[in-house]
Protein backbone atom coordinates (compact mmCIF):
# COMPACT_ATOMS: atom_id res chain seq x y z
CA UNK A 1 0.00 0.00 0.00
CA UNK A 2 0.96 3.13 -0.41
CA UNK A 3 2.32 6.16 1.88
CA UNK A 4 1.70 9.63 1.53
CA UNK A 5 2.84 12.63 2.82
CA UNK A 6 1.38 15.06 5.08
CA UNK A 7 2.08 18.72 5.54
CA UNK A 8 0.43 21.19 7.76
CA UNK A 9 0.53 24.64 7.02
CA UNK A 10 1.98 27.26 9.46
CA UNK A 11 -1.63 28.89 9.88
CA UNK A 12 -3.18 25.29 10.49
CA UNK A 13 -0.01 24.84 12.98
CA UNK A 14 -0.81 27.53 14.94
CA UNK A 15 -4.54 26.81 14.90
CA UNK A 16 -3.61 23.19 16.23
CA UNK A 17 -1.78 24.97 18.97
CA UNK A 18 -4.77 26.20 20.86
CA UNK A 19 -6.46 23.02 20.82
CA UNK A 20 -6.90 21.84 24.51
CA UNK A 21 -4.09 19.14 24.96
CA UNK A 22 -6.68 15.74 24.60
CA UNK A 23 -8.22 17.42 21.13
CA UNK A 24 -4.74 17.97 20.32
CA UNK A 25 -3.53 14.36 20.00
CA UNK A 26 -7.23 13.03 18.78
CA UNK A 27 -6.69 15.76 16.03
CA UNK A 28 -2.92 14.81 15.48
CA UNK A 29 -3.38 11.09 15.15
CA UNK A 30 -6.34 11.72 12.43
CA UNK A 31 -3.77 13.68 10.59
CA UNK A 32 -0.80 11.39 10.73
CA UNK A 33 -3.54 8.62 9.84
CA UNK A 34 -4.01 10.15 6.29
CA UNK A 35 -0.99 9.53 5.08
CA UNK A 36 -1.80 6.02 4.98
CA UNK A 37 -5.43 6.06 4.29
CA UNK A 38 -6.32 9.74 2.35
CA UNK A 39 -9.68 8.72 1.96
CA UNK A 40 -10.73 7.17 5.31
CA UNK A 41 -14.34 6.28 6.23
CA UNK A 42 -16.44 9.12 6.75
CA UNK A 43 -14.42 11.98 4.72
CA UNK A 44 -16.70 13.91 3.05
CA UNK A 45 -15.62 16.12 -0.43
CA UNK A 46 -15.65 19.58 -0.20
CA UNK A 47 -18.44 20.85 -2.61
CA UNK A 48 -16.96 23.89 -4.88
CA UNK A 49 -13.25 23.03 -4.09
CA UNK A 50 -11.42 20.74 -6.11
CA UNK A 51 -9.42 17.82 -4.65
CA UNK A 52 -10.64 19.40 -0.85
CA UNK A 53 -11.93 16.63 1.97
CA UNK A 54 -12.77 17.21 5.08
CA UNK A 55 -13.37 14.80 8.24
CA UNK A 56 -14.39 14.72 11.56
CA UNK A 57 -12.73 14.73 15.04
CA UNK A 58 -15.07 15.16 17.80
CA UNK A 59 -16.25 18.88 17.60
CA UNK A 60 -13.76 19.73 15.08
CA UNK A 61 -12.88 19.44 11.18
CA UNK A 62 -9.57 18.48 9.46
CA UNK A 63 -9.47 20.10 6.26
CA UNK A 64 -6.99 18.96 3.64
CA UNK A 65 -6.30 18.80 -0.22
CA UNK A 66 -5.52 15.24 -1.90
CA UNK A 67 -3.82 14.77 -4.71
CA UNK A 68 -4.74 10.94 -4.93
CA UNK A 69 -5.96 9.35 -8.03
CA UNK A 70 -9.79 8.74 -8.23
CA UNK A 71 -10.80 5.70 -8.01
CA UNK A 72 -8.06 4.45 -5.09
Amino acid sequence: MASYTVEVKPSARKELEALPDGALSRVMAKIEALAETPRPTGCKELKGYKDHWRVGVGHWRVVYTSTMPRGS
